[in-house]
């Protein structure tokens, strides 16, 4: 429901198949609602990963190949309204036709200030072609950080598939109340049995940058 709570489950069947092998998953006693692989592995190209998940008495399942990721690019700061802090340049492009990929940045100047909010965390995404609703797309939120933030990067290769998927949660989220109309229905999914959500294989490269 909107704005509703998520229900967690820690009693599924989780595993995923590569190759002939099976992985096993239990729940993360950490994290509400997470699961993990209880022997380390890594993901390889050219290899399909089938999601099997096991739960009162019902099964759903899913399959994803490995997206490769481009490099991540440098990223630029400027100067916040007439203030000593800083705000990121919106230069990350939206549409690139060699490559798709999300940009995940979590911004954090706790150990700068104590008072709340001191951490940040945003999203950006580049797809390989364009859709009507990002041409006029409402303003991103600007956030002010001081200088010695640290900036921790994640980028994420996208196949096609989980591009789709990702590209319909902007159109309802962040690109909802552009001038031109788009459908709001549910998001597309590549679980079986109406299973919600979408199962991905992702590349990722890491940086942690200090805000100078």
């Amino acid at each position: 429901e909107l704005n509703g709570a998520t229900p967690f489950l820690s009693d599924a069947d989780v595993s995923v198949e590569a190759n002939g092998i099976v992985y096993q998953f239990e729940a993360d006693t950490s994290l509400a609602g997470n699961y993990k692989s209880k022997v380390p592995f890594s993901v390889v190209n050219n290899l399909s990963y089938n999601l099997l998940i096991e739960w009162d008495g019902d099964a759903y399942e899913a399959s994803s190949q490995l997206a490769a990721v481009a490099p991540i690019s440098p990223l630029q700061f400027a100067r916040y309204q007439q203030t000593d802090s800083l705000r990121l340049q919106d230069n990350i492009s939206p549409y690139n036709p060699n490559q798709q990929s999300m940009i995940e940045i979590d911004i954090d100047w706790s150990h700068l200030s104590p008072e709340l909010p001191n951490k940040a965390k945003l999203y950006y995404y580049t797809f390989k072609n364009l859709h009507t609703s990002e041409l006029i797309r409402p303003q991103k939120e600007v956030v002010p950080f001081p200088k010695g933030s640290i900036l921790h990067i994640k980028k994420y290769g996208l196949n096609d598939a989980f591009a789709d998927y990702l590209r319909a949660k902007a159109i309802e989220t962040e690109w909802n109340g552009t001038y031109f109309y788009s459908t709001s229905e549910n998001l597309p999914s590549n679980i079986s049995n109406n299973g919600l959500g979408f199962f991905s294989t992702c590349s990722i490269i890491r940086q942690t940058i200090i805000a100078e």
